[in-house]
């Protein structure tokens, strides 16, 4: 039978750790990052389309 490493089986456990800490930071900052995409993408849509009367009173 092959011998483990100890140090080999803690590493992998400390990079699970950290892993699982960091994830939630990663998937925040994706999701802001998104949703600044998503509403900038809005605005420029709204700046190229032409003014309707309903947009124009704030009735979409």
């Amino acid at each position: 039978m092959a011998n483990i490493d100890v140090r080999s089986i803690i590493g992998v456990v400390v990079l699970l750790i950290v892993g699982t800490a960091v994830l939630p930071i990663i998937i925040d900052s994706v999701a802001a990052a998104s949703a600044s995409l998503t509403g900038a993408a809005k605005t420029m849509i709204g700046i190229n389309t032409p003014p309707t009367p309903q947009r124009a009173f704030g009735h979409e």
